[in-house]
Formats: C-alpha cells, structure tokens, sequence
C-alpha cells in the first residue's frame, strides 16, 4: 500500500511506476508532486483513493491499469483530462475503460458496453437522473459515484460489479433495489446510507463482511436476508433501519442480531422513564462475532470494572477496535476455536499483562495490542509468526 500522504510534496519527482505488489494507494499519497510528468499504475486490484495525485499539474502521460477495483473522488488534477476526452451523446466523458464524469442531457443514460469502472463523484448531485444501465463489463463504482442523485430510481444491468466504494449512492432516496450487488465482493461504508425507498436487500455470500454505515438511515428497509457466512456486521451498518429495530435483540446491555454481539453497552437509558439502567460486562453465550466498533465509542471502550476478561467458548472473531481502551484489564482469556482477531482489537489497555493466543487462531491484525505499556508476555502459536507483529517491550513467545 502507498500510504496516505506518503510521497505528497515531492516536488523533483518526474516519473512514477508503482510495483503490482502494491493494492491501495491512499488519499493524497502524491499530492502536490508538481513536476511528476508520467504515471505507470500497477496491473493489481487497485483501490486508488481520493484525491491520491491532487495537484500533480503537470501530469501528460498515465498508464491505466487493467483490474482497478475502486477509483475514488478526483484522483487526477482536472488539467490531465482536457487533452484526453471523450465525451458521448448523453453527456458522459470516458477515459479508455473509465467513465470520468457525466453531466446528462436526460433522465435515463446507458453507460456504454466496455466501461469497467466508473469513476468517484462521476454522477455526483445530478438531480435530473432518474434511470441508469449498467454493461456487463463494468467491474467497479468509485467513492460517491451517484451520492445525491436523489431522483434516481432505477439502476438496470451490472451483474458483474465487483466493487462498491463508499458513498457510492449515499442519499439516493428515490432508489429502489440494488440487485447489482449480488456478485459484489466489496461495498463501502456507507454505501448505501439515508436511500430511504430500499425495502428489502439480499446480501450476496461473496461478501461475509458488513461495513460502517451501509444501510444506515434505510428508513424503509424492513426485509434483509444475511447469508449462513457472515462474519461480521459493523455497530451502525443498519441503524434507523425497521430491520434493524424488529431484529435486535437487546439483552443484559448487549444489542445482538443472532450470534453477533452488535453493540455493547454498560448502560441503557429508558425512553419512557427517563431512567438509566447499569448492566456489568458481559458476552451472552453462544455469541459467535464480536463486531467491530461494537458501541461509539468501542464496544467495552473504558469499562473500569473490567479486570479479567474471559470470552465464552463459541466466540470465533473479535472485530476491530473491540476493547480498545479498556485500561483496567489485567488479563484475558480466550476460548479454544477463535479464529480471528481484528486489528487495534486491545489497544491502550495500559495495565494487560499477559496474553496467550490459541492455536485456532488463523488471522491477527496489525497493533492489536499497541500501547499495551504494561505487557509483559504474549504466547503465539508458531504458525502465526510471519502474520504477527509486535514493536513493544513484551516478551514474544512462540508455542
């Protein structure tokens, strides 16, 4: 990954050929890099952030990649694309396979067959637009793509979407079915948030994970089918929905929609009393996921009562963030078969000691215990240590 600001500045930069290891170049990555005159981009899935070469002035060549997954909000200075359109009847600008940008001159547009992806804020605010059809070739929709277009309808085609970024059709509140995600294997954060005419949603097995925001604000959507392999569902993905309202669970503080433990809270305040009931820590048994940014904040962010944390058995991942700043815990026992634990899932718990991962585990994310001062131990199965990493003052012990 190129990381966000990593080359921004660079101003003697004139050539640029980024390796095909690399899968995600980040916001302003190369921004302001004013004499970079050439661009080559790797042949990967690439995830190409917003605003990733903003000001890169005097940019004239750029080597577009065959697999680009996500194409985000104005990634090339607008001064590249004046020599390089070509606009169509309906008022789209393409470049090679990407539709750029499009200003249409009706409410139905057709995006022409051999598009691949189209372009972060392409449709941004067109208010007119109440039809689109996607070809079969298109592959990727860019961050923002139709965010606004609150007209819009009807999206017909695109059976071979692969990626959604975020925002994609945030505030499409007129849109009624997104059956162009049945072979997503990504969808953004918020998506899909506040298209309050969504009812009902098929969530494709492809894609085990729910993101931030998806469907938050659907005030409609009433009707959702989860596959058998979700992994995760993030703690806002469905809220202000009716589902989410008629589905939830809430027990001992804790907000469960089956086996994945959504929200943890320490306490719940009653609407019609006006009172504030206090609930100790808890996993209900027979939880399977802890998702990820459980609560707002983390699902057992500061719960000062917390010094010994034993998971129950069943629970096979920890999302991300889950306990991070629970500074009081001392120790933490985990069940045999955890398979996954996300990353920062304990950061900041100051006053951890000891930890020992089990041999189920399969997947450990990055700084799942930075600034853990007091650590003293952690004991990891051997076949994570190329996975595991770890630049505190612990003791690392492979087992």
């Amino acid at each position: 990954m190129c990381e966000s600001e990593e080359g921004q500045g660079c101003t003697s930069l004139k050539r640029v050929k980024i390796p095909d290891s690399v899968t995600r170049i980040g916001q302003y990555a190369f921004g302001e890099c004013i004499e970079l005159t050439e661009l080559v981009l790797p042949d990967s899935e690439l995830y190409v952030d917003d605003y990733a070469f903003y000001d890169c002035y005097s940019l004239k060549k750029v080597q577009f990649p065959e697999k680009t997954a996500i194409w985000g909000r104005d990634v090339l200075p607008d001064d590249f694309w004046k020599t390089k359109i070509q606009e169509d009847t309906q008022g789209c600008i393409y470049v090679g396979e990407m539709l750029l940008k499009c200003e249409p001159k009706s409410d139905s547009i057709v995006i022409r067959e051999g598009t691949a992806f189209v372009a972060g804020d392409a449709f941004l605010g067109c208010g007119a637009l109440r039809k689109v059809t996607f070809p079969e070739s298109l592959v990727s929709i860019g961050n923002g793509a139709f965010e606004g277009c609150e007209y819009l309808r009807e999206v017909k085609g695109g059976t071979n979407v692969k990626y959604i970024g975020e925002d994609a059709f945030y505030n499409c509140s007129r849109l009624e079915g997104i059956d162009f995600i049945r072979n997503a294997e990504f969808v953004g954060e918020y998506a899909f948030s506040n298209c309050s005419s969504l009812t009902s949603l098929d969530w494709p097995e492809s894609m085990p994970v729910i993101k931030q925001g998806v469907f938050s604000g659907c005030s409609r959507l009433r009707d959702v089918r989860l596959p058998e392999n979700i992994e995760s569902i993030a703690s806002v993905a469905f809220s202000k929905t009716p589902w989410q309202e008629n589905t939830a669970i809430i027990e001992n503080g804790g907000i469960y929609i089956g086996d994945i433990l959504l929200i943890n809270m320490s306490r719940i305040k009653d609407k019609k009393n006006d009172f504030i009931t206090y609930y100790p820590w808890n996993v209900k048994e027979g939880t399977r996921v802890i998702a990820p940014y459980a609560s707002d904040p983390y699902a057992f962010h500061v719960l000062s009562d917390v010094k010994e944390l034993k998971l129950p058995e069943g629970i096979e991942i920890i999302g991300e963030g889950a306990f991070r700043d629970c500074s009081h815990i001392k120790s933490i026992e985990f069940p045999e078969g955890l398979k996954k634990i996300g990353d920062r899932a304990f950061e900041s718990c100051y006053n951890l000691e000891k930890v020992r991962i089990p041999e189920s585990v399969t997947y450990i994310g990055e700084d799942v215990f930075w600034m853990c001062s007091d650590l003293k131990e952690i004991k990891v199965p051997k076949h994570l240590k190329d996975e595991f990493y770890y630049d505190g003052t612990a003791a690392v012990i492979y087992y």
